[in-house]
């Protein structure tokens, strides 16, 4: 619910120009404006009223009536929508406009008081974002408040204003602006303040919604937990049922059948697994563990050689060169090399044109681990290649697969503040680069060497 403001004649003046502002704190300060460019207008029509009746030389009243006219332009501009570009007029023009009066009517006058207000007003009327113009505003004020102390004009007569007269404006001036710099002041609080509640709202929303997400993620874990041992537990049975029927001996076409189910089983309990993956990985804090890569890497090798016997025809290479501690999240890590080893064995070649092989090389720079895995499968064109990281992507329909491995292992790798990167070519093989800091907050994006 956005902070209130009562509604007054003006609002409804200028309801068109608010309309068109979204955040509640800059209507305020709309209106702010628009109150202090009246307040401007009515002080420089009384300055002219007065200098007329009394007498004063023509030509200084002359400066308010013109300053008068300019800022309700700046009324106009606001009222059509150009509230920005309005109030820089606005604050230019009367720091110029009040440079010369100064040099008309005199220091002794205190009308350089009102500088002390131009140098307020950008920080009344400017939000945050905007702070750089609201500075450059006050330093262009202040310019004009010196060159009117400092630098003489010679095309302005200074008035010979009588010891009196000086003392009436100066009493004159100064009132003015010590209550408008009050209210300026006395509006930046009041901003300021409902900002604070704003800031103050939202974050007990955000608990709020923090609380409740925490509630969900709880809920979403015991349920990706349950229904993955539900639904894993039948396809087991399924399996063992279709292992013991193919002991009996049955027709082809029933053994042909049987291997479709199999497969139809395997693909299943594959999403299950990547699906599981995925949720542990979204919301399982980062650990910190000693980690032997080289004995990770086979243990991850060898349980693929149990479930698709396809590595007795595949070379794994290791070289394992680093030479201190390597520490990271051992979990994250095996769904990292899970997800590369697994694509290695399924986009292998069949040919005899050489041995299958999988490299896998570890080593270590000054400030990150970096791993590669790379082999001389069947590889992948660039628009493939451009896509594997995204969800439910699938490279080939004729391989099983979730579609969810690469992206998982992105996100993986993001989780540890790494990077990856792939280089890939049509019957040469593929290789897949990672890039894990050694510190957490140490590590960049630059390419990998």
């Amino acid at each position: 619910m956005e902070p209130k403001f009562s509604s007054s004649l003006l609002e409804r003046v200028f309801s068109g120009v608010l309309i068109r502002v979204h955040d509640p704190l800059d209507k305020k300060r709309v209106m702010v404006a628009i109150g202090m460019a009246l307040a401007q207008i009515t002080i420089y029509l009384g300055l002219f009223f007065y200098a007329t009746f009394y007498g004063y030389n023509s030509e200084t009243t002359y400066y308010a009536l013109v300053s008068a006219g300019m800022i309700a332009l700046m009324l106009v501009l606001t009222y059509y929508g150009y509230f920005k570009f309005a109030m820089v007029f606005g604050l230019i023009l009367t720091s110029i406009s009040t440079m010369f009066i100064v040099q008309r009517v005199g220091a002794d006058s205190g009308t350089d008081h009102y500088y002390v207000l131009y140098g307020i007003m950008p920080f009344v009327f400017f939000g945050y974002k905007d702070r750089l113009l609201a500075f450059g505003l006050t330093c262009f004020a202040f310019l004009c408040f010196v060159l009117a102390r400092t630098y003489p004009f010679g095309f302005i007569e200074p008035m010979n204003l009588t010891q009196q007269q000086s003392d009436t404006f100066l009493i004159i001036n100064s009132t003015i602006t010590f209550f408008l710099a009050t209210y300026s002041m006395f509006k930046i609080m009041q901003i300021t303040n409902l900002a604070e509640k704003e800031m103050l709202r939202n974050n007990a929303i955000t608990l709020e919604q923090n609380e409740e997400l925490k509630r969900v993620n709880h809920e979403l874990d015991k349920f990706v937990y349950s229904a993955s041992h539900d639904l894993s537990a039948p396809l087991k049975s399924i399996g063992g049922l279709i292992q013991i029927t193919k002991m009996e001996a049955p027709t082809p076409i029933i053994n042909q059948y049987l291997d479709l189910i199999n497969k139809s089983v395997s693909k299943l309990e594959t999403f299950i697994h990547d699906i599981v993956n995925y949720s542990r990985n979204s919301r399982m804090p980062v650990k910190h563990e000693k980690i032997d890569v080289s004995s990770l890497v086979k243990s991850i090798w060898e349980d693929h050689l149990y479930y698709t016997k396809q590595q007795s025809k595949i070379e794994l290479q290791l070289e394992d060169s680093l030479s201190s501690s390597f520490y990271s999240d051992e979990t994250r890590l095996r769904i990292i090399f899970n997800n590369l080893l697994s694509n290695a064995i399924k986009f292998h070649l069949e040919e005899e044109r050489e041995r299958p092989y999988v490299k896998v090389v570890a080593h270590e720079h000054d400030r990150a681990y970096v791993f590669e895995v790379a082999d001389n499968g069947r590889g992948m064109n660039a628009e493939i290649r451009d896509n594997i990281f995204k969800m439910f992507f699938r490279g080939s329909p004729s391989v099983p697969g979730s579609g969810l491995g690469l992206y998982i292992l992105k996100e993986s790798v993001e989780k540890l503040n790494g990077v990856v990167e792939v280089e890939s070519e049509i019957d040469k093989g593929s290789s897949f680069k990672i890039r894990i800091p050694k510190r957490q907050k140490e590590w960049s994006n630059e390419r990998l060497n």
